[in-house]
């Protein structure tokens, strides 16, 4: 997708699900410390969409893909940044303020 502003995803509590694959698309995800990402695909006994089995891999690699839809890993925001998968901040407001900075 080819689209002249950059897509930001900000996320302040749980993600889960399609939530989680939704954020991984944009082209920057902000969270809160304090963000966890949930996959549950594995819990429910059913194959993961290919946003999560494809795209996952690419952006955080492939042993955190793997701990999150085989493992049912749940991980923090502090823990994906080190993959540089998501941006950590500490608090909701600085979220806000850093997205809205970012969409000007």
């Amino acid at each position: 997708m080819n689209f002249p502003k950059p897509i930001i995803a900000t996320m302040n509590g749980p993600a889960f699900g399609s939530g989680v694959t939704q954020a991984f698309l944009c082209d920057s995800c902000v969270a809160v410390e304090d963000t966890k990402f949930s996959l549950p695909f594995s819990r429910w006994k059913v194959s993961p969409e290919g946003c999560s089995s494809v795209h996952l891999v690419r952006l955080a690699g492939p042993e955190v893909a793997k701990r999150m839809i085989i493992d049912g890993w749940i991980p923090t925001c502090a823990v994906l940044s080190e993959s540089g998968t998501v941006g950590v901040f500490t608090s909701a407001s600085a979220v806000t303020n850093t997205t809205t900075k970012a969409q000007h």
